[in-house]
């Protein structure tokens, strides 16, 4: 149990957390829990073609097509939908003058003429060949005949439900030669919605549905099977009939994973189950005529594609994209239409997202390893930096090869692993500094706490009594240094910094506790808060480090001056060390307190460091210990101590002798 609990602790560690994140949204990616992987590829297919609208960035067909919109005026001039088809029948012929490439009809046929003669007759209670005699003609077989002649395409509909039909609907069959099976993995319908068998002969029949997830439209099928027989959207069926092909020949591409359909000398690529997805643009570049100006031949239709159906609020044909709010319906037809000419396929290949993916794990470890080990903000400056390939990536796959790379989901797991993996850092910094806070903080300064906390036994940091090494240091020419650089403050900070930092770093490396600065000068003290094995030589040997860096800390600071300057300032030291009883601890007032010595073996130290000026000196120390064989010894380390003079110390009548360093 105990050692389980170990595992479950180490587990919640700020690397291995996050890399166990990075591992878990790694397989909900993969595994596309939730949808989250269709999710993101769908957010990336929006961000990809708001940036790079389709007419920006590819050649547009848009001047070849024209929708054809039965508006609010018409409505307004003929009256409400539906038409009568003897007036629809007009139009169609006004149309035909001219000579269209092909005519879409975004409109369901799939109930006859309202108007019909049997109907009014009906109405009136009158018998159907009375009413017929009167000279009525038949609406459904004049417009009939307008359109199966000529190129159009008409409505149908693929329905979930096995619901009944009519029995005068007309009896479509797909026009397709399917290779291979390739049909195995379409969509697929449970009945088909047709228009009236008297429209039975048109030249093409396309269904109209669509797929509207999450309010946008982003991919339309363009293949649909109904009871084993497949059939075409009305879009694709549009650019067979204007070629005048009898049919589309469907088959699997050489690498298995997508569809392709020729209709006469065109190729459409679809995914396997007869997905299309949209590269949108801006839906405005498709002409618009309103149907009133095509019935008075005032726009030319000579070779144009056109698409009749309906911007009217009342019929509500509207949907929208992530480009745009509000797109009549028949426009996606002329967007497909647009594509194909254009050769323009969008692609998910989840292949490619899982190398994504496993690099992006891979990505993961080396970043929470770094958050470990270095500052946060080094990191977010230099990520952006290293994200920058997968922005071009993806760029370059988008425009060039049509294809969707995941990459929001991959930055998706890099953040969230990433976040992870410094929250569980933060947090157990946090503990750890509240923990040193509480028991030495308030006592120790903060270039201590580091060296306390690698001790197993917590120091005392009461006032007490204990044994201890006192140094002071104090910069020599220190007035020739600030009247040579007056002038340039800013210098004359960077070149004492310099200096300090030398000097403290020497004195850390030999375990010194920096007590404090003092101006010109350095106070330090061996042997607190954390005992210091052999104190006494480490502060010799800190000392005798010191003396012998000084031509090198003097080449240093010459390189920050002027060749004048460097004439006027030579960098020296004076250093004093007293060994003694002292007293450590809290020295202040509640409101600032510093971890600090106090004692007759300070003021020692700091008399013999004044004294190294004027006996031309640069390191003496005192001690009551000292001895012939604590001066052998010292010397067995590579201290050599020649005696100088012996001091007085103020209320006490033993002198402490003081002895040069060298």
């Amino acid at each position: 149990m105990k050692t389980f609990k170990q595992f479950i602790l180490k587990l919640l560690l700020p690397f291995p957390a996050g890399v166990l994140v990075a591992l878990f949204l790694w397989f909900v990616a993969t595994a596309n829990i939730l949808n989250i992987a269709d999710k993101s590829r769908h957010f990336t297919l929006d961000l990809l073609s708001q940036s790079f609208p389709y007419e920006e960035v590819f050649e547009s067909y848009a001047d070849r097509m024209l929708f054809v919109d039965i508006d609010d005026e018409a409505l307004n001039k003929i009256g409400q939908w539906p038409w009568p088809r003897q007036k629809i029948s007009e139009i169609f012929n006004a149309i035909n003058l001219q000579n269209p490439a092909v005519v879409g009809v975004d409109i369901l046929f799939a109930e006859k003429d309202r108007y019909a003669s049997e109907n009014i007759a009906g109405f009136f209670g009158i018998q159907e060949e009375e009413f017929t005699q009167l000279g009525v003609l038949d609406g459904d077989k004049l417009l009939a005949d307008k359109m199966q002649a000529f190129p159009y395409v008409l409505a149908i509909a693929a329905l979930d439900d096995d619901q009944e039909i009519e029995e005068n609907q007309t009896d479509v069959t797909g026009r397709f030669v399917v290779i291979d099976e390739a049909d195995q993995f379409l969509y697929q319908a449970d009945t088909l919605l047709a228009p009236i068998k008297e429209f039975e002969n048109t030249p093409g029949f396309g269904f109209v549905n669509t797929i509207n997830r999450e309010g946008k439209i982003r991919k339309t099928p363009l293949l649909f099977s109904i009871k084993d027989e497949i059939h075409p959207s009305l879009n694709l069926e549009m650019v067979r009939v204007a070629q005048g092909t009898p049919n589309h020949i469907m088959k699997f591409n050489d690498v298995g994973d997508k569809l392709l359909i020729k209709s006469g000398e065109v190729i459409t690529q679809t995914d396997l189950d007869g997905t299309f997805y949209f590269h949108y643009g801006d839906m405005n570049r498709f002409n618009t005529a309103s149907i009133l100006d095509v019935m008075e031949n005032k726009v030319d239709l000579s070779e144009k594609i056109l698409i009749i159906g309906s911007s009217a609020a009342g019929l509500g044909d509207y949907h929208s994209t992530s480009y745009q709010e509000d797109i009549p319906g028949p426009l996606f037809h002329l967007q497909v239409i647009d594509q194909i000419l254009g050769q323009r396929f969008i692609n998910f290949h989840p292949v490619y997202d899982q190398i994504i993916y496993l690099l992006t794990v891979m990505f993961c470890i080396t970043l929470c390893w770094l958050i470990t080990k270095y500052s946060v903000y080094l990191i977010a400056f230099a990520l952006p930096i290293s994200l920058a390939p997968l922005y071009y990536l993806s760029k370059y796959a988008f425009l060039g090869f049509g294809l969707i790379v995941n990459v929001p989901l991959a930055l998706a797991i890099l953040f969230f692993s990433g976040i992870a993996t410094y929250i569980i850092k933060t947090f157990i910094e946090n503990i750890e500094k509240r923990k040193i806070q509480s028991s030495f903080l308030q006592y120790v300064p903060a270039d201590i706490v580091k060296n306390i906390n690698k001790e197993s036994d917590v120091p005392s940091l009461g006032g007490e009594e204990i044994e201890a090494t006192v140094f002071f240091l104090d910069i020599r020419g220190f007035t020739s240094i600030t009247e040579t650089l007056k002038d340039d403050p800013n210098l004359l900070v960077k070149v004492i910094g310099h200096i300090m930092n030398r000097v403290t770093d020497i004195l850390i490396r030999h375990e010194a506790t920096i007590d404090k600065y003092i101006g010109d000068a350095v106070m330090a003290f061996w042997n607190a808060p954390v005992k210091v094995e052999n104190h006494q030589a480490k502060a010799y040997h800190a000392s005798l480090a010191i003396k012998q860096e000084i031509p090198k800390i003097n080449a240093e600071v010459k390189a920050m001056l002027s060749q004048e300057q460097r004439k006027l300032i030579n960098v020296n030291f004076g250093m004093g060390l007293s060994t003694g009883q002292v007293v450590v601890g809290n020295m202040g007032s509640e409101f600032r307190f510093n971890y600090s010595v106090m004692g007759d073996m300070v003021n020692v130290a700091a008399r013999l460091e004044a004294m190294t000026k004027e006996k031309k000196k640069i390191i003496l120390a005192g001690a009551l210990n000292f001895s012939d064989e604590v001066i052998k010894n010292f010397k067995a380390q590579g201290i050599a101590l020649k005696f100088f003079d012996d001091i007085a110390v103020r209320g006490k009548k033993e002198k402490i002798p003081v002895y040069a360093v060298e």
